[in-house]
């Protein structure tokens, strides 16, 4: 709610101001310049230019449906052009006021807020939602891209307020980011895993990923692994080289596709957890440890690269297929068919 002191001090509190009462569904009142709220408002323009009936009080008191929080944001962002702090909670409530008085930069200020990088960090899934509601489809794909830094998606009010179609988009959108960046980083064949195809062309990362000899202690031995060397092929066709790749390197490559399956994200690739087990495992190879850091880091920032590249090439679906879910969303369905044309990124 907003700072009850404030509000108080506010112009539209003052009893002595205006022409014109707002009384909101709570009963408070706003006292207001009925001209002044016309030039930003449509339909209060309307009201105000019907012929007054003389039997009424000098001050007309116009019963609004919208409670008194939503009318102490109102009012500041279209009769004093400054924007209050606004919860994402409230977005909604404060569009469709805005949409039902036409308030045309009430309406614009709102999308801009609700574009802010600090909602699509926290709360993404809220901000897919909203911007489906409010027909702003790029931010609806940016945010849905933000969604994969969650392993699921979360059972949340806003989702009552689109199409089911449009979570459902979202699912298959997370489902193919998920297959996707797991193939940038996993290569399986009759039940092996082996590394990434792009790991044996790349000269910089053979060298990082691969053991000092053929009798470093570091190389795997595990059975159901793939062998422990491969040949240097350039053009299809081997150059006699044989390189021997160590153990952990596979292992990394395994677990980090397992978590990309539900989190798609390159930055997975770099975390603690997957790292420590390269670095702490070297220390059983003298010559191997003394680089075993540096190397990590540097194929990691590859991989992150490999999967974000790998992500981003996931299309999104066409906004056509949106349909608002209830009467609520409906007045957008027009600004979702404009972008019909559209075809996600």
């Amino acid at each position: 709610m907003p700072d009850e002191t404030a509000a108080k001090q506010a112009p539209y509190r003052d009893p002595s101001v205006g022409d014109l009462i707002l009384r909101s569904s709570d009963g408070v009142d706003f006292y207001v310049h009925g001209q002044r709220l016309g030039d930003v408002s449509p339909v209060f323009s309307g009201m105000i230019s019907l012929p007054r009936n003389p039997s009424l009080p000098e001050r007309e008191v116009v019963l609004v449906s919208e409670a008194s929080g939503i009318w102490e944001r109102l009012l500041p962002m279209c009769y004093l052009h400054e924007v209050p702090a606004i919860a994402l909670g409230d977005m909604r409530q404060l569009w469709e006021a805005g949409r039902k008085y036409g308030l045309v930069g009430v309406m614009g200020w709102i999308q801009a807020l609700l574009s802010n990088s600090s909602y699509l960090h926290s709360d993404p899934f809220v901000v897919y939602s909203l911007a489906c509601v409010f027909g702003m489809a790029p931010l609806a794909r940016l945010a849905a891209k933000h969604t994969l830094r969650f392993p699921e998606v979360p059972d949340i009010p806003e989702f009552a307020f689109i199409n089911g179609r449009v979570v459902y988009h979202l699912y298959v959108y997370r489902k193919k980011c998920g297959i996707a960046a797991q193939a940038a980083v996993t290569h399986k064949t009759k039940g092996r895993s082996y590394l990434p195809e792009w790991c044996t062309e790349m000269k910089g990362i053979r060298s990082e990923i691969s053991a000092c000899s053929a009798t470093c202690p570091l190389i795997q031995r595990s059975p159901e692994l793939t062998s422990a060397s491969f040949h240097v092929s350039k053009s299809g066709k081997s150059v006699g080289t044989t390189i021997y790749y160590r153990e952990a390197w596979i292992t990394y490559f395994q677990s980090l596709g397992d978590k990309l399956k539900d989190a798609p994200r390159g930055t997975l690739a770099s975390i603690h957890t997957l790292l420590e087990p390269l670095i702490s495992s070297s220390r059983k190879c003298s010559t191997c440890a003394g680089h075993a850091y540096s190397q990590a880091i540097a194929v990691a920032a590859e991989v992150e690269q490999r999967i974000d590249d790998a992500v981003s090439k996931v299309g999104f679906y066409r906004l056509s297929s949106c349909v608002p879910h209830d009467e609520i969303s409906r007045m957008s369905y027009n600004r979702w068919n404009s972008l019909s044309n559209c075809e996600g990124q």
